[in-house]
């Protein structure tokens, strides 16, 4: 993604005073000798960030505060002040009536002196006793545009940074979506703030810079393993932050303080970066797939990817969006041109005459996509699906979809972690086949990973870390069952050893990358109860290794 002022029409390539701002030691960042950054402006992709030396893996490339966050329009109900997830009605705002958790949050500043203060100028008050506490509220679509612009006033300085951001305003001008969407919130506005009319059109450029360039930041819980979506998330704009480009393999990823802290971010190198290549990040989910990513860019953020992921039909070998063609039963089918995103899909098999159009591929992954999800945790089936029911899921879709598709990964990634933990399926009960299906599934997710998520991020490292963890059990468990049936012709001492010293190998490898989480997680809580197991599983090899001719 690149960053420009398409809504200022004397724009310069870089303003003086945004640079400044930019660059300035506020954001935390290395000294101005050190910057491992730059940023830079040509006439073809505008502003954008490149490696301003070489960068090793794992450097912070910058730390930076938000210029001004606050809730999207899609997520459930929140408090104002802490942003925790409010679930049923109770303590409100005394002044405009939003839910609130306490009354010490009604009064924090990005509240108190913001929305709130407007609210009371018009007199608006929110229904509260109309929410519904289970679904989106597009009330707090208001609140973020709403800040965004008291910043004029407020904050001139962040002003023009806010405003130095891409908005697409023209394009989303032209778009009946856009202009629907937009629309809404701009009556909701009106209702709750005196608003002249030549604000109105600021108002939809902030909309259409919140659009492009702001960052989610979820809210979850984090003491429970989850495997659904957050139910709410709030967004926080950036000024250094915009300036990567995008690529759905980036080479930086990037994390959030907490509220506490007020959501600073630390963006981080993944890769090594030569000096002069470009900085990126990803707007995309790793476990998306090319349709449904290509599609998110070009709608919301309005250009079409380019990065090594969708230029390659194969998705770098890993076939992650591809489906078996029913035709021939050899290949598989891909985009037969990845910049269009309408292209149709043919088999790779020159032979074979299957063509598909997007339309039929969009409908196989929506009706897989809805099945696996049936599979996970709800309100009326709070355990989830049973591993009878994923497997079945598994076989079902293996062949349709690539063995690698994202659906299919993902789906293989719960199931690992369920055999040996499941009711009826504790690692005690499990047989040597069922070990040896939760070793192939951890194996194959792995594998996967390796393409589609390059570096440490800590998506990957969630993933990665428990699959690791989770890939030691059979390995461990295959090896000392093997020495209880003791010397047989089946049984390889050397293969023994082998599945010993890679179970601890993962083990060790599992929890390094958990204990970057932090303190109070599943995964934390993991490491600290795996810390004795670790030490016994050193000694037990040691012991193997050192006897076992």
């Amino acid at each position: 993604m690149k960053v420009g002022m398409d809504h200022q029409t004397k724009a310069t390539p870089l303003d003086e005073e945004v640079k400044k701002y930019l660059i300035r030691d506020e954001h935390q960042g290395p000294s101005n000798e050190k910057r491992p950054y730059k940023i830079v402006y040509d006439d073809i992709v505008g502003r954008h960030m490149v490696a301003a030396r070489d960068i090793k893996p794992g450097e912070i490339i910058f730390k930076e505060s938000p210029i001004t966050f606050g809730p999207t329009d899609a997520t459930k109900p929140i408090c104002l002040g802490c942003y925790k997830r409010i679930k049923s009605h109770g303590l409100t705002c005394d002044r405009c009536h939003f839910p609130m958790c306490s009354r010490q949050c009604q009064d924090i500043p990005e509240h108190a002196e913001y929305e709130c203060q407007v609210f009371q100028e018009r007199g608006f008050r929110v229904r509260s006793q109309e929410i519904k506490f289970d679904d989106e509220t597009p009330i707090y679509g208001i609140v973020s545009v709403i800040r965004g612009l008291l910043l004029r006033k407020k904050h001139p300085e962040k002003w023009d940074l806010l405003w130095s951001h891409m908005s697409h305003h023209e394009k989303r001008k032209r778009s009946h979506y856009w202009r629907q969407k937009t629309n809404v919130i701009i009556d909701h506005v009106k209702a709750a703030m005196i608003l002249e009319e030549k604000d109105v059109e600021t108002l939809e450029i902030i909309l259409g810079i919140f659009l492009v360039n702001t960052f989610e930041v979820s809210i979850e819980d984090r003491s429970v393993e989850v495997e659904t979506a957050p139910e709410a998330s709030i967004q926080a704009l950036f000024g250094l932050a915009s300036m990567p480009s995008h690529s759905c393999v980036a080479n930086c990823t990037h994390d959030f303080s907490s509220r506490k802290s007020g959501y600073v971010m630390t963006m981080r190198s993944l890769t090594h970066i030569n000096k002069g290549e470009d900085i990126t990040h990803s707007y995309t989910e790793p476990f998306d797939p090319l349709l449904q990513r290509q599609a998110l860019l070009q709608v919301g953020k309005f250009f079409s990817c380019q990065c090594p992921r969708c230029s390659d039909p194969t998705e770098l070998g890993t076939y992650a969006s591809a489906l078996k063609c029913r035709k021939c039963g050899k290949g598989n089918v891909i985009s037969s041109d990845v910049h269009e995103i309408e292209a149709k899909w043919v088999c790779e098999n020159q032979d074979c005459p299957q063509e598909m159009g997007t339309i039929q591929i969009r409908n196989i992954y929506q009706a897989a996509k809805g099945q696996a999800e049936s599979l996970d945790p709800s309100e009326s089936n709070p355990s989830g699906a049973t591993i009878p029911k994923f497997e079945a899921f598994i076989k079902k879709y293996a062949n349709i979809l690539h063995p690698n598709h994202v659906i299919l990964t993902d789906r293989k990634y719960v199931l690992a972690k369920m055999y040996g933990r499941m009711t009826g399926y504790e690692a005690h009960q499990l047989t040597d086949e069922q070990f040896k299906r939760k070793r192939d599934l951890c194996r194959e997710v792995l594998q996967v990973l390796d393409q589609i998520m390059p570096g440490r991020t800590r998506k990957r490292g969630l993933v990665e870390g428990m699959m690791m963890y989770e890939l030691h059990l059979p390995l461990v468990m295959l090896a000392n069952r093997a020495l209880e049936r003791g010397p047989n012709p089946g049984t390889d001492p050397k293969e023994i050893k082998k599945n010993l010293k890679d179970g601890l190998s993962y083990l060790r490898k599992g929890l390094e990358i958990l204990s970057d989480e932090p303190a109070g997680t599943f995964e934390q809580k993991i490491v600290e109860g795996s810390k004795e197991s670790l030490v016994q599983l050193e000694q037990w090899v040691t012991t193997v290794c050192t006897n076992l001719k």
